[in-house]
């Protein structure tokens, strides 16, 4: 005489069986990661005519190859990046070391070889020594090359780096194409300090012989005109020997001073003494 097998055994048995399962099924975990962490960030150097660079970014855009999306291979092409706000950026609020995150996604495999910014038409300087405003001329963006791989996995952040000194021709053209400078935010070393009186530096340079980089010290709030001293940072240098250089006012009264510094990967050198200059 056969025996009925209860409904609760069967019950019992498909439990088990599905633990079964789940114990050698691929958790989420053990998914292998096909995107990547990206940063855009923008910092710039000094204009020394104007007291408002302001550019209107309305999108950017990057050209990407070796692009995978699963096992398949996309297409070389631009991408649209995801912009965090569209509109006017006045470039002069992000020197001596400060910056805008302009992107923050996640993204394919690929390989960058371009960026392009895609510019409203906002776009104004203002004079430091009138106070009056002007119109900006573009092309309606810019682009510049670059070679970041990204593989699926990492997080990334870039630096770009407009020189608005030098974008901003005479005639209000701006065309920073060859005074940008991108690149990994970890490269290199970082270069800060003080100099006194602040009020009588027209701007500071730093170069190891190949690069010149420029900045202006930044007047510490609440300071007296003549007993002040300003901030300064060099930011994502070459490793190597630098010389700063503090270039005075010709009416100030005191002199130009030399400084060698050395830079050093992943590091920031602050200066430890204020940098005194004498007439």
């Amino acid at each position: 005489m056969k025996k009925k097998l209860s409904k609760s055994f069967f019950v019992l048995t498909a439990a088990f069986a599905l633990l079964l399962l789940a114990g050698t099924s691929c958790s989420n975990d053990d998914m292998p990661e096909t995107t990547s962490t990206f940063q855009l960030k923008l910092t710039d150097a000094p204009s020394f005519l104007y007291s408002q660079v302001n550019i209107d970014i309305q999108g950017i855009d990057v050209y990407v190859g070796n692009t995978m999306e699963g096992s398949a291979q996309v297409k070389d092409g631009w991408m649209k990046l995801n912009l965090q706000s569209a509109g006017v950026v006045n470039l002069l609020d992000f020197m001596n070391g400060k910056y805008k995150v302009l992107v923050d996604q996640e993204i394919s495999a690929c390989n960058i070889t371009k960026v392009r910014f895609n510019l409203g038409s906002d776009c104004s300087v203002k004079s430091l020594v009138t106070g009056n405003t002007s119109t900006l001329k573009t092309n309606g963006s810019f682009t510049f090359s670059v070679d970041w791989d990204i593989e699926a996995g990492e997080d990334y952040s870039f630096v770009v780096d407009i020189d608005a000194a030098q974008s901003v021709s005479l005639d209000l053209n701006f065309d920073p194409e060859p005074y940008v400078r991108a690149f990994v935010e970890a490269f290199g070393g970082n270069v800060s300090g003080y100099v006194h009186p602040a009020t009588a530096v027209r701007y500071i340079e730093i170069t190891n012989g190949t690069t010149k980089l420029y900045t202006i010290a930044e007047k510490i709030a609440g300071a007296i005109d003549g007993t002040d001293k300003g901030y300064f940072a060099f930011i994502c240098l070459q490793p190597g020997d630098w010389t700063i250089k503090f270039v005075t006012k010709t009416t100030s009264g005191y002199q130009t001073r030399e400084v060698p510094v050395k830079v050093t990967a992943g590091q920031t050198f602050k200066i430890p003494a204020v940098i005194e200059l004498s007439k």
